[in-house]
């Protein structure tokens, strides 16, 4: 959420939440593959 609606950075992301870059890279991924599986599934 803070990296799109904020548009900050990766490293901005982590610093604010303390953790791992590659932590925000992945909730970021399983964050957009959910919201894309619930788009699909309101189109049916």
């Amino acid at each position: 959420m803070l990296r799109y609606y904020a548009d900050l950075s990766v490293a901005d992301v982590a610093a604010t939440l303390r953790i791992a870059p590659s932590g925000v890279r992945a909730c970021t991924s399983r964050g957009l593959a959910a919201l894309a599986r619930t788009l699909r599934e309101d189109q049916l």
